[in-house]
């Protein structure tokens, strides 16, 4: 079940959180956003870091 829940801290943001399988790519597809928003909230990820299941990625509102 994929589910989105709102960011404690911050406007116009979800948390996610990664699941087997999953790639950023396709992640970014599924929710009508692009790489370019997924990198800017989560810095972490500019430095080439795969991302693993159980990692919570912050994303804008979804356009899907």
């Amino acid at each position: 079940m994929v589910c989105l829940v709102p960011c404690p801290d911050q406007a116009k943001c979800f948390e996610y959180m990664v699941h087997q399988g999953d790639k950023l790519n396709q992640i970014a597809y599924y929710f009508g956003v692009t790489m370019k928003q997924i990198w800017a909230m989560n810095p972490w990820l500019n430095n080439g870091t795969a991302i693993k299941p159980g990692e919570i990625l912050r994303l804008p509102p979804p356009t899907k």
